[in-house]
Order: C-alpha cells, then structure tokens, then sequence
C-alpha cells in the first residue's frame, strides 16, 4: 500500500507539462545559457539604496545581497537584507531568478519576512537586469546595474 500510495504522489506531483528525461536534457544547453547572462550577479553584494513604506515614508538603508548559482547552475538563490541607518532590520527578502522556456523570459519568484512574495517577468538588460512587479495597493520598478 505505500508503494502504490508513493507512485500515486509521483503522479499527481508531476508538472503538466513535464517532459521526458530525454527531452530535458536537450533543454539544459538552453537554460544554463540563459541563466548565463546574470552571471555577474554571483557573489556577495553591498550598497545603499531607498525604498518608499507602506507609511508613504521613504527609508533609506544598507544592504547586502548574496547571489549564489543553484539547481547545477540553472537557477541564482538572492539573499537579501536591507538596514536603516540605525541598524534595523527593515527588509529581508528572498528570490529565486530562473529561466522559463515556455514563456521565454527569465522569472523571479520572491518570498519577503512579511509573508508576501510573488512571481515576476525579469528583463537582462546590457548593464543588468530590470522587474516590475504590482499589485492592488501599488506597482513596483526596479533595476538594478551590475559594474
């Protein structure tokens, strides 16, 4: 019975759209491509930067972002903390950057300390890469430049 029980969990858990092991492998070529036009962003990252609260206030801070290459190079982990000036802890955000051969773009699927998180379009630009992200309350622009 937990035999069958598991093949059913397998069957059930298996994407709609997932391939065989043979066509997979021919795709890898393509995402390890893909996900190669943000390899500059691999390493650990400071700086500054502003963001506007839910308040309206703008709130400066200091961040540090660490990107690291997962899933055999075919995805990029962003861990993200971002402090105000007196040290608080006022945004702390995770992100997994892949790339979406259905869609053809690259996704950001991001999970914040707040419980929120989304899944967004992300465009490689020459410099780096920009995002947009929306919802009911507000939208969202970002980029960020690689140097």
């Amino acid at each position: 019975m937990r035999l069958l029980i598991a093949c059913i969990l397998a069957l059930t858990c298996a994407p709609a759209d997932a391939a065989p092991a043979t066509a997979k492998a021919s795709t890898t070529t393509s995402y390890s491509e893909r996900m190669a036009l943000l390899s500059k962003l691999v390493g650990d990252w400071r700086g500054s930067g502003w963001m506007i609260m839910p308040n309206g206030k703008r709130e400066s801070f200091v961040s540090q972002e660490i990107v690291s290459r997962r899933l055999s190079g075919n995805a990029l982990l962003v861990e993200g903390q971002h402090r105000s000036a007196t040290g608080q802890l006022i945004h702390d955000a995770m992100a997994m950057i892949t790339w979406n051969e259905r869609t053809g773009e690259h996704r950001m699927r991001t999970a914040l300390s707040s419980g929120f998180g989304g899944d967004f379009p992300l465009k490689v630009t020459p410099g780096g890469f920009t995002w947009r992200m929306s919802c009911r309350q507000a939208a969202q622009a970002s980029s960020a430049m690689v140097r």
